[in-house]
């Protein structure tokens, strides 16, 4: 059998306590607010229609699980660098709220990872911004939009002359040719040359560059192969206009000075 109780009137709204769902048994005017204490149910109800129509806004489960019900929208403090903490002991701002005028963000501050366990990550305006740590994909692909995609000089390749994990054109050169000419597979909207190595046949002389069809343009610098077989050489320099090419579109690899043998690895990443 359910009870309850007025605890108090303010201007002209109700407050009670009762120990059962108060919807369609008490009526109160529209505004007055019902707690009700029995256990696993315990929450706060509202008035609104004047009569025995009552809402739930807040409950709190058997399991201690806080749920804010029928409630749509929550109003933090405007222009707050600390509109709201959620933590616990020790870490009490896990996820800050910021408010800033112009500068309105959510702050994650977690010592661990942030993991997405199911629907993944969708980015549909802004950017992603890694500072520190760097960018892992353990499984799956990362799928950029057309000419989002800004690849610089590594130094740190750079100075261990490595090869770094990517898409390649692999173009053999065998000694006595002066060129080689392949061909990129067809995409729909092309692709990006954005690095370039040579790994050395064992032959020091000559130069290799790579080049759009018929050499007309340079894509990259000169680079000399070393004197060592598996030597590799990195281009210091990648046109990225000339580099951007269309689908099926023929790159050159060109040997001046000497016809030596060797690997050009040719990095290209989507447009």
């Amino acid at each position: 059998m359910s009870s309850y109780f007025i605890t108090s009137i303010v201007e002209g709204q109700w407050f009670y306590t009762t120990d059962a769902d108060p919807n369609g048994a008490i009526s109160a005017p529209r505004g007055s607010v019902a707690l009700r204490t029995d256990a696993g149910n315990v929450g706060a109800w509202i008035n609104v229609n004047g009569l025995t129509d009552w809402s739930t806004f807040l409950s709190v489960n058997s399991s201690g699980v806080l749920d804010l019900e029928d409630v749509s929208q929550i109003v933090l403090a405007d222009n707050a660098a600390t509109a709201l903490q959620i933590g616990s002991t020790g870490a009490l701002n896990l996820l800050v709220f910021r408010t800033t005028n112009g500068a309105e963000k959510v702050i994650y501050t977690g010592g661990g990872t942030l993991e997405i366990t199911a629907g993944g990550l969708a980015v549909n305006a802004g950017g992603i911004t890694v500072f520190a740590g760097g960018l892992s994909v353990n499984a799956g692909s990362v799928t950029l939009p057309e000419n989002t995609l800004n690849i610089a000089s590594v130094a740190t390749d750079a100075a261990n002359q490595t090869i770094s994990a990517g898409l390649f054109l692999v173009v053999q050169h065998l000694a006595g040719a002066s060129f080689v000419d392949t061909l990129l597979p067809a995409r729909v909207g092309g692709w990006r040359i954005v690095d370039a190595y040579i790994n050395s046949g064992g032959a020091a002389a000559g130069s290799v560059q790579v080049q759009t069809a018929g050499g007309a343009t340079n894509i990259t610098n000169t680079m000399v192969p070393g004197a060592a077989i598996g030597e590799i050489t990195r281009a210091s320099n990648v046109d990225m206009t000339n580099g951007t090419l269309a689908s099926g579109a023929t790159v050159r690899v060109n040997v001046a000075a000497g016809a030596l043998a060797g690997t050009c690895f040719i990095r290209i990443e989507p447009r």
